[in-house]
C-alpha cells in the first residue's frame, strides 16, 4: 500500500501558445499575475487560504496531479485536446463508422479512411504531444521552484488525452489512452528513464473528448483502480482473457504489476474520478449527457452494469437518448417506481421493494438489470474524492 504524503491546495492558472514545431511542448507565459488576481475573487471560508503553488512556465494545461512519497508533484498535462485527439462530436462524419468500431485497430482504419478531412493528413494526429511534468519546492517554502519535463512526447496517432497521474514509491503511473503506463526515474535526473506499457486497448472509439482513461487511485485490497470514459475498450490481458466493451464507460483493477485486470462495473458515461470510504465501498463521479439526465453519484459494484451506451448519445428526438430517458436508466431508484403511502413497509414477493414507511411499486419499464445512482451531482464532475470529515475542526462540521 502506498505511504500517506502531506496533503495541500495545489493551485495553478496560465495561458498557453502551441509551438508549431512537430511533437513540441508548448511555448509558455508567465502566469503568476493572472493566477494571483484570480485568487483574489475566491470566496474563501474563515480560517483557511488560498495560495499559489504553481504557475506558468512552470507547468501548463494540468489535468491531473499526484504527489509521492518525498511531496514531489506530478502533473499529466493535456495539449492534444481537439489537436490531434478527435471526436464524433465537432467531426461529425466520423459518427457512423464510430458506432461500430470494435478496437483500437478499427480506429485507426477509420482515421486513415477520413486522413483527407484533416490538415496534414495523419501527421495531424501526432503534431502535438501530451506529457508529465515533475514540480517541485526544494527549498520548502510552499512555492514550486523546480520544473522539470519528467515523461514527454505521448503522440502516437491514439493517444490521448492525458487524464490522471500517481505516484506510489518511485512507480509513476499515467494513464494516457489506449494505454495504461508506468514510469520510472531510476537514477533519480527528474527525468523518467523507464516507460513500460502495463495494459492497451483503451479508447477505441473517438467518442467525445474528455472521455478518458483516468480514475487512479488505490483500493484497500492493495490493487490499483482506475476508470474509463465511454470511448469503450478492447484489452488482452496478461492471462490471456479478452476484455471487450466499445462504446461504454467502466472501472477496472488489477495488481500493480498489471496482472489479474478485471471489469469491475460497467454501463458508465464518463466516470472521471474515483473514490473509496472508509468501509471500502467505492463511488464514482459520473457525467450526465447534457440532454435532460443529470450527473449522478454511482455506487460502484462489482458485476454491476449502469447501463449507458456511447451510441445513445446520439438519438435524436422523438426518442432522445433512446431507452437511457424512455426507460428511466438514470433516475434514482426512487424516482424510478411509484409509492404507495397506503401499504405496510415490509418486502413482498415481485416487483416491489421495501422503502423507509413506504412500499415502492417499480416502474416496469425500468431495467432491473441496471444498478440506479444513489444520488445527483452538479454538471460535469471532474473532481472527486471522499473526506471521512475528521480532518478539518469542529466549525466546519
Amino acid at each position: 500500500m502506498p505511504r500517506m504524503v502531506s496533503s495541500a491546495l495545489f493551485v495553478w492558472f496560465g495561458l498557453f501558445v502551441v509551438s508549431v514545431g512537430f511533437g513540441a511542448p508548448p511555448e509558455l507565459r508567465d502566469g503568476t499575475d493572472a493566477a494571483t488576481k484570480r485568487i483574489a475573487t475566491f470566496k474563501i471560508p474563515e480560517g483557511m487560504k488560498v495560495e499559489l503553488f504553481a504557475a506558468e512556465p512552470k507547468l501548463a494545461s494540468p489535468v491531473a496531479i499526484g504527489l509521492d512519497e518525498r511531496n514531489r508533484v506530478f502533473v499529466a498535462e493535456e495539449y492534444r485536446f481537439n489537436l490531434g485527439t478527435e471526436e464524433n462530436r465537432t467531426r461529425p462524419f466520423l459518427l457512423e463508422d464510430d458506432l461500430q468500431i470494435q478496437t483500437l485497430d478499427d480506429r485507426l482504419k477509420m482515421y486513415e479512411k477520413f486522413a483527407s478531412k484533416f490538415e496534414g493528413g495523419m501527421d495531424w494526429f501526432r503534431k502535438v504531444a501530451d506529457q508529465v511534468r515533475l514540480v517541485e519546492d526544494t527549498d520548502g517554502d510552499g512555492k514550486a521552484d523546480r520544473s522539470t519535463v519528467f515523461a514527454p512526447d505521448f503522440n502516437g496517432t491514439l493517444d490521448g488525452l492525458a487524464a490522471g497521474v500517481m505516484a506510489t514509491d518511485g512507480d509513476i503511473y499515467f494513464t494516457c489512452i489506449p494505454n495504461l503506463w508506468r514510469l520510472r526515474d531510476t537514477n533519480n535526473d527528474g527525468v523518467a528513464d523507464e516507460r513500460t506499457i502495463i495494459h492497451t486497448g483503451f479508447g477505441v472509439n473517438a467518442g467525445f473528448l474528455g472521455h478518458d482513461l483516468h480514475g487512479l487511485c488505490w483500493g484497500p485490497d492493495g490493487k490499483l483502480y482506475f476508470s474509463v470514459g465511454d470511448r469503450g475498450f478492447h484489452v488482452t490481458t496478461r492471462e490471456g482473457h479478452v476484455l471487450h466493451g466499445p462504446r461504454t464507460g467502466a472501472v477496472f483493477r488489477c495488481y500493480p504489476d498489471g496482472s489479474e485486470l478485471e471489469v469491475v462495473m460497467r454501463g458508465l458515461r464518463n466516470p472521471q474520478e474515483i473514490a473509496f470510504d472508509q468501509f471500502g465501498n467505492l463511488f464514482a463521479a459520473d457525467n450526465n449527457c447534457d440532454k435532460g439526465d443529470h450527473s449522478r453519484l454511482v455506487y460502484v459494484l462489482e458485476g454491476a452494469d449502469a447501463g449507458w451506451n456511447m451510441a445513445y448519445q446520439s438519438i435524436p428526438e422523438p426518442y432522445l437518448t433512446g431507452p437511457w430517458h424512455a426507460e428511466k436508466m438514470w433516475h434514482l431508484w426512487e424516482s424510478r417506481g411509484r409509492r404507495d403511502e397506503s401499504r405496510e413497509p415490509e418486502r413482498r414477493e415481485g416487483n416491489e421493494a421495501a422503502s423507509g414507511s413506504r412500499l415502492l411499486s417499480l416502474d416496469p419499464q425500468a431495467p432491473q438489470w441496471v444498478l440506479p445512482p444513489v444520488g445527483k451531482l452538479g454538471a460535469g464532475p471532474s473532481g472527486f474524492t471522499y473526506y471521512p470529515g475528521t480532518g478539518l475542526p469542529p466549525r466546519y462540521d
